[in-house]
C-alpha cells in the first residue's frame, strides 16, 4: 500500500483455487489499496490535528489566565475605590482597563479595546496597556496621553503599510480625586476670623 510513493503497508489476497491475476484484477486491487491508504492516511492526519488542536488549546488557555492575572489588583484609598472586572468573548480578549495612582493627588482610569478577537487582538491589547500605562505616568494631560500612543502604534506597523493593522479604541480620564476632609479656603477663614472678632466686640460692649 502506497501513499505519496511511501509505503504504509501491505495487503495478501488469496484465492481458494489457482488463478491468474487479470488487468481489471489488477485495477480493483489498485482502486482498493488508493482507498485504504487514504483511510490510514486521513486517520493518522485527522490524530495529528487532534493532538495539535488539543495543544493550541491549552496553549490558548494558558494565554487566557496570563491576560487575566495581568489585569489590575482592585484600587482602595481614603480617596477613592475603582474595582474592575474583565470577561472575554473568548479566551483571548481585545479590550483592557487599567487604573493606578499617577502621583499623589491624581488617579488614571482607562479602557480599551482593539478591534477582533484572538490573538493578534490579545497582543495589541498589550501594546496598548504599556503604551497607556507609560505615559499615563508622566505628567501629560489625557489628550496627551493619546496622542503620544497614538503615535507610539504607528510605530509596529509594517513600512509601507497602506491600510492600518491595529484598530484600537480607548478612553484615558485623569481626574483629581476629592479630599474627603477639605480644609477650608484662605477667604473662608478670612470671613470666620472676622465673625469671631464682631462677635467678641458686640460681647465688650455689652459688658461694659
Amino acid at each position: 500500500v502506497l501513499w505519496d510513493g511511501e509505503v504504509i503497508g501491505g495487503i495478501a489476497i488469496y484465492w481458494k483455487s489457482p488463478h491468474a491475476i487479470s488487468t481489471e484484477d489488477k485495477r480493483q486491487l489498485y482502486a482498493f489499496t488508493n482507498q485504504v491508504a487514504a483511510v490510514f492516511c486521513n486517520r493518522q492526519l485527522l490524530g495529528d490535528l487532534d493532538r495539535t488542536n488539543k495543544q493550541f488549546q491549552e496553549e490558548l488557555s494558558l494565554a487566557g489566565q496570563i491576560q487575566r492575572e495581568l489585569t489590575p489588583p482592585d484600587l482602595s484609598t481614603a480617596r477613592v475605590a475603582i474595582a474592575g472586572y474583565l470577561q472575554p468573548a473568548s479566551m483571548l480578549a481585545g479590550d483592557a482597563y487599567g487604573f493606578f495612582h499617577a502621583d499623589d493627588n491624581r488617579v488614571v482610569v482607562y479602557i480599551g479595546d482593539v478591534a477582533n478577537q484572538g490573538c493578534a487582538a490579545a497582543f495589541s491589547m498589550m501594546v496598548l496597556r504599556h503604551l497607556l500605562d507609560q505615559f499615563g505616568h508622566a505628567n501629560l494631560t489625557p489628550a496627551e496621553v493619546l496622542r503620544q500612543t497614538n503615535l507610539s502604534l504607528k510605530s509596529f506597523l509594517p513600512k509601507g503599510s497602506g491600510e492600518p493593522m491595529i484598530l484600537a479604541t480607548a478612553c484615558f480620564a485623569g481626574p483629581k480625586p476629592r479630599n474627603p476632609d477639605p480644609q477650608p479656603a484662605p477667604m473662608e477663614e478670612s470671613a470666620a476670623e472676622e465673625q469671631r472678632d464682631s462677635q467678641e466686640a458686640e460681647a465688650a460692649a455689652e459688658a461694659e
